[in-house]
């Protein structure tokens, strides 16, 4: 469905589901909040945070207003499931914790390469951090903004450097001159 696309994003990977938590798979704080959901009480991780667009209605597990059961019947699996709600708050959430700081914000590439998710991420003011060209490209791809890039990474190629040069990062993290 339309409106099903909208909400969230789809990669068929692992036979697991993965729900964000720091934009990460499954964690301990993840299933602790599923089985404090799972007897209906939703309670905050120890950080007092919320994971609230995942939720279970009538015992079954929903991502925001989509059944995860219908989705798996619909698309199979194994299918990933990420939350653009949970996602834009907790975007929204870490530049409000460091407001008062002149910050940049740059999500490891590495930690998700997943074009919906990355469009998400820089849709809400977040930059890259890419360690090799392709991952370069890919951040460029989802819409982020070359001066919000920072190139990490020791091993650099010249091609790589050249590459990010001519579309304007922001910084070169440099890690070692040898």
């Amino acid at each position: 469905r339309a409106s099903m696309a909208a909400k969230i994003s789809l990669s068929r990977s692992y036979k697991t589901f993965s729900l964000p938590d720091s934009y990460a798979s499954i964690t301990s704080k993840t299933f602790a909040l599923m089985s404090a959901m799972r007897v209906g009480k939703i309670l905050p991780f120890s950080d007092g945070s919320f994971m609230d667009h995942f939720v279970f209605k009538n015992d079954e597990a929903y991502c925001e207003d989509v059944s995860l059961a219908s989705l798996a019947t619909q698309v199979g699996t194994p299918v990933y499931v990420y939350s653009s709600a949970t996602l834009a708050q907790h975007c929204e959430a870490l530049k409000a914790a460091f407001s008062s700081y002149p910050t940049d914000f740059c999500y490891a590439v590495k930690a998700s390469s997943n074009l919906s998710i990355l469009r998400s991420v820089f849709q809400h003011g977040m930059g890259a951090d890419v360690v090799s060209r392709g991952e370069l490209e890919r951040a460029l791809l989802a819409g982020a903004p070359p001066r919000g890039i920072v190139f990490s990474g020791v091993g650099k190629q010249e091609n790589e450097i050249r590459r990010a040069l001519e579309v304007g990062i922001m910084s070169f993290n440099v890690e070692s001159l040898f």
